[in-house]
């Protein structure tokens, strides 16, 4: 079945105006969504609707898949936190996935406004690179390897060799 006739001429510019149109209207339920969960999640209003949770009544109720999900759950944490996330998002100067990667960040700072101001307009890959100055992640600790000699009395464990060929090996981490 065929949903659409094959494009000519002018249609194709009806098209690409209609698509620009939704894209609008998509772009202004989004923002209204997200001011609408915060309100939801502030009431608690799922647990109405028997949801346990806002991600159970995100993906279940709403049916959202689990990556658009996430998404929204943190761009609603952000803008119930910092109620200028919701003019951010209507002005394109965040997007959801933008928030979603800054939502920890901006939880635990001290200046999220600086941090909202240094991400907004920026592209995903940008907005990492703002995260990872702001946040650097911890060192991983070295790994080394210590000898350490071993006394066994038991007679199972004792033998003619010298001890030092009956030293164990062990490996710690270190910071």
């Amino acid at each position: 079945m065929q949903l659409f006739p094959p494009p000519t001429g002018r249609c194709k510019l009806k098209i690409t105006s209609r698509l620009s149109e939704l894209r609008k209207a998509e772009h202004e339920n989004t923002v209204q969504i997200v001011a609408a969960l915060v309100l939801c999640d502030r009431e608690r209003a799922y647990l109405e609707l028997g949801f346990a949770s806002m991600w159970a009544y995100l993906t279940e109720g709403l049916r959202y898949s689990n990556g658009a999900a996430a998404r929204r759950l943190k761009a609603m944490r952000c803008a119930a936190r910092f109620p200028q996330v919701i003019d951010l998002l209507r002005d394109h100067r965040v997007n959801l996935s933008s928030l979603a990667k800054a939502e920890s960040l901006l939880t635990e700072s001290r200046s999220a406004a600086d941090l909202l101001d240094r991400i907004a307009g920026k592209s995903a890959a940008e907005v990492e690179k703002v995260i990872a100055v702001a946040k650097p992640r911890p060192t991983r600790p070295k790994e080394r390897v210590a000898r350490v000699a071993v006394k066994h009395e038991d007679p199972l464990f004792t033998s003619n060799e010298p001890a030092e060929s009956r030293v164990s090996v062990r490996t710690t981490l270190t910071e």
